[in-house]
């Protein structure tokens, strides 16, 4: 008894130091690890695609080039029509906020500006030439900095689409890269285990990233039409803050309605700040009773609370990067809890306890 207790400590011990060592290695290394999770994201939001098309014996990489290029025109097209106006109305609301909270742009006197006329007469030729020469050694550096992000964006982007590539049309590889660690004695035993808990990684991630997207795409839209047809100024930028804050779940609607409220107050009138607070109430009320129901139903849920605080330990850690990557990478982690733990371990029957909700 004792010596079971004794290996079951040391065990323990051995399992803690190693989770401490990934940990710390993890952290050391975040930009990399976090350019490696939004590719396994990507992938995972784009692998039905690639499914879909092998069913239709379509090369897996013609699937991937053919999305690749729908979403780049796909974007190309929103961007086109949402830009203009949207520049256009957010500088005219930065200008109106700074207004508002007298900020505006102080007059400066006339009377302090340098004469330049007077200033060349002073100024020896020394100092004419030190200014030319320092002139153009801060546009040297000024060019290098550029090409050299400019650069570092590029690589970084290439990296990432070449491995959310390799991971989309190397799933079984990818999967028998970690098919050793688990349990099973057989190697074909391990390998068919290793994907099924891929696939069902893949298969949570991706349809919470697309169920994601769907909301804030929809509520995005539909915070655009109600503004515009209640008459709000700046319908468009309020309707992206209300798109983008959806991924914080109950705070982030609330949130996205105070700026809208508050300009159809100052803008309209009060009785038009009270309907748009009742549109941005109803909005949640039929998302949360409809729409997320429908989206989500095919993804891993969340409970609100565990969002909040993950995304605040995220942001913490790596600022907003960290914020919106920890999700997933919870949603990676609880999976691999529920396939390897007999049980379910903390997470047992948690899906079904939400959904009976």
């Amino acid at each position: 008894m004792n010596r079971e207790r004794t290996d079951t400590i040391i065990s323990s011990f051995w399992v803690i130091a190693g989770l401490v060592a990934v940990i710390a290695v993890g952290y050391y290394f975040r930009n990399i690890w976090m350019l490696v999770l939004l590719s396994f994201i990507f992938a995972s939001a784009l692998h039905p695609g690639v499914q879909l098309g092998r069913r239709f014996r379509i090369p897996a990489p013609i699937s991937l080039v053919t999305m690749y290029v729908l979403i780049f025109l796909v974007l190309s097209l929103l961007l086109s029509f949402v830009i203009p106006p949207l520049a256009q109305q957010t500088s005219q609301l930065a200008a109106v906020g700074t207004q508002m909270l007298g900020l505006e742009k102080i007059n400066v006197d006339p009377s302090w500006a340098l004469d330049l006329n007077n200033l060349k007469e002073l100024a020896n030729s020394y100092q004419e030439y030190s200014n030319i020469l320092t002139q153009f050694t801060g546009s040297l550096q000024t060019a290098f900095v550029f090409i050299t992000s400019t650069f570092s964006v590029m690589f970084v982007f290439v990296t990432w689409l070449v491995m959310t590539s390799h991971i989309s049309l190397s799933v079984d590889h990818f999967a028998a890269s970690f098919a050793w660690l688990l349990p099973e004695k057989t190697a074909e035993k391990k390998a068919e285990r290793a994907r099924n808990i891929l696939q069902s990684i893949m298969r949570k991630l991706g349809g919470w990233v697309r169920g994601q997207l769907v909301l804030m795409f929809a509520i995005g839209i539909v915070s655009y039409l109600g503004l515009t047809l209640l008459g709000v100024p700046y319908a468009l930028p309020l309707a992206i803050i209300a798109g983008l804050l959806e991924i914080v779940p109950n705070l982030g609607p609330t949130l996205s309605s105070i700026p809208a409220i508050v300009i159809a107050f100052f803008f309209v009138n009060p009785l038009t700040a009270v309907v748009t607070a009742v549109f941005y109430f109803l909005m949640q009320l039929l998302e949360n009773s409809f729409l997320v129901p429908q989206v989500m139903k095919e993804a891993v849920d969340v409970h609100p609370l565990t969002t909040l605080i993950l995304m605040l330990l995220g942001f913490q850690a790596m600022g907003v990067v960290g914020a919106v990557g920890i999700l997933p990478l919870y949603i990676i982690v609880r999976t691999l809890v529920q396939e390897l733990v007999p049980g379910g371990g903390p997470f047992a029957n948690l899906e079904q306890y939400i959904h009976k909700k």
